[in-house]
């Protein structure tokens, strides 16, 4: 019976050795992603290019109010809003083909309720050695709440607007240095002025001599913080060198 003796060398044990290292950093590198993905603070997802959920996580599923294995069933164009989808479609093709694959996007995805979420999504396109599109990982952050304070925000600063230019009285708005920011229509008539020449100017500059001392004072306590809101009755003095 013959005996065959293989002398491997030491180029194969380096080789063996350095695949072996390359397999554990595989593995640790795996192990990092997922658990980045598993603990995510906001909603993650993994798409394949059928647009399928590959994976997704447990912040992703809270906020959808889907389990795990419902979303696996799924593709991503399912979960948005149906007005989003043909823009989003359009964007992928784009976005599958670009070289650097990334994009930042807002859009509304639809709970299990059927309600709407706005998110702010982030997606990075993986690519193989040869270049190809092999998967999607997108981060998607619920920004309801956000959108919804934004715009609550401005319809409060369109009613202070509508407010303060139809205000039969004169309004303005100051800095504590004592600066004209903003004058209403009424403020700028009764000054006899245009309305745009008073921004810039100084309270002072529209006040009787014998009353600077005390607007001066006034404007002190404010900056002080000794209290949100005062009162004087004062002399200012008009364009045309009149007082009122």
């Amino acid at each position: 019976m013959g005996v065959i003796c293989i002398y491997l060398g030491n180029d194969f044990e380096q080789q063996f050795t350095a695949l072996g290292e390359l397999i554990l950093h595989l593995r640790e590198s795996e192990e990092r992603f997922r658990g980045v993905f598993e603990f995510a603070p906001v909603g993650m997802f993994v798409a394949g290019p059928d647009t399928r959920l590959l994976q997704v996580n447990a912040a992703f599923c809270s906020m959808l109010g889907y389990s795990e294995q419902e979303l696996l069933a799924k593709t991503w164009p399912e979960l948005l809003h149906p007005e989003d989808v043909a823009y989003a479609l359009q964007h992928r093709e784009n976005l599958w083909k670009d070289r650097q694959g990334r994009a930042h996007a807002e859009g509304r995805l639809v709970h299990r309720s059927g309600t709407a979420v706005w998110t702010q999504l982030r997606i990075s396109v993986l690519r193989g050695a040869d270049g190809r599109a092999i998967c999607a990982v997108v981060h998607a952050e619920d920004i309801t709440e956000r959108r919804r304070a934004a715009a609550t925000l401005r319809e409060s600063e369109e009613r202070f607007r509508r407010v303060f230019e139809q205000a039969p009285v004169g309004i303005f708005l100051a800095s504590i240095e004592g600066k004209f920011i903003r004058c209403n229509a009424r403020f700028a008539e009764i000054l006899g002025y245009p309305a745009e020449e008073l921004p810039g100017m100084t309270i002072r500059q529209v006040t009787h001599p014998e009353d600077i001392q005390g607007s001066a004072e006034l404007l002190q306590r404010l900056a002080n913080g000794a209290g949100y809101q005062s009162g004087m009755e004062k002399r200012y003095l008009r364009k045309d060198g009149s007082f009122t």
